[in-house]
Parts: structure tokens; sequence; C-alpha cells
């Protein structure tokens, strides 16, 4: 028989007098896209060259690169619209045992070499409020959600070209 730890203990008494953590709503996982969505690729949401500038959007330098860059017309398009898209997790935070925000890479040259992807190379991805889900690191799941596509600016700085309101349900991989 396996001895309990004392952090054992304390869950099995919390959910024996019923304290135990509120309820998440569970994710549907899904085996195919849904009809109304755009099957979105990297492969087209980094087709082109994007370049960052090295500092604050309000610096004359960096203002001259943020002209010149150009999202093209066709992933513009996709601004609003609900898509799905497959790559890997990368989650941001955790609330009540779940992912509410997280990065979607093209690849896992972040997590197992370090390598930092380009611009257009990841989604900044957020579930609505207390709908998070759980972890899928290691593995490409194909997410669903509203894309919204253009310069994404945080305290001066270009952050990010790509973000989504993600659905708290995603495709799994036959």
């Amino acid at each position: 028989m396996r001895r309990v730890g004392q952090a054992g203990a304390f869950i099995i008494s919390l959910w024996a007098f019923g304290c135990a953590a509120p309820k998440v709503p569970s994710v549907q996982s899904i085996h195919s896209v849904p009809d109304g969505y755009v099957s979105v690729k990297f492969i087209q949401l980094a087709s082109f060259k994007y370049i960052v500038p090295d500092g604050a959007v309000t610096e004359p330098s960096a203002k001259a690169v943020m002209a010149a860059n150009r999202i093209p017309d066709k992933i513009a398009a996709l601004d609003g619209k609900l898509v799905a898209v497959e790559g890997y997790m990368l989650p941001l935070r955790v609330e009540a045992g779940r992912i509410t925000e997280f990065l979607v890479l093209r690849d896992q040259s972040l997590c197992c070499y370090g390598a930092v992807p380009k611009i257009n190379e990841f989604i900044f991805m957020r579930t609505p409020a207390g709908q998070g889900i759980p972890a899928a690191m290691d593995r490409k799941i194909t997410f669903l959600g509203r894309l919204r596509v253009g310069e994404v600016i945080e305290n001066d700085y270009l952050v990010g070209i790509y973000e989504m309101d993600a659905e708290p349900r995603f495709v799994e991989r036959k």
C-alpha cells in the first residue's frame, strides 16, 4: 500500500469534506475542424519577412522599420475570422489548473533548443475567463478561435502580430 504524503492527505481531506477546487468546464476534444472555420497553416502565416525594430516603436529608427513592414493582403484578410491553426502549445498563464494564456508555436525549437521564433511564427492565445484548457504540450494540436492580425504593441514595443481568442476546445490528431 502506498503512503500518502502531507500534500496528498490535504487534498484527500478537501475532497472528503467538499472543499475541493471549483469545477472548471471540461474541454471538448474534437477530431475534425468544424464548419465555418478557415484552416490556417504556419507556412502561410510565416511566409513573409517582418522585421522587429530593436527599440521602442516611438523611436525614429523603429518608426522607419515599422513603416517598411507589410503584412500581405492574403494574411491581413484573416483578421477577425474563425480559424483552426495547428501548432505546439507553450503555456504562459495557469489558473485553477488550466492554461488560460499561451503561445501556439510553429515548431518546438523554442521549447527544445531555445531558438526564438520569428514574430510571424507564433500566435498569442487567450481563453475566455474561467475556461482554460488542459496543457497539451509536446504534440501538435489544432486550436480554434478568432484570429486578430496586426501589430501588437505593449509598453512601446512590438511584441507580436497575431493574437487569437481561443475556444476552450481543440482538435486532436487521429
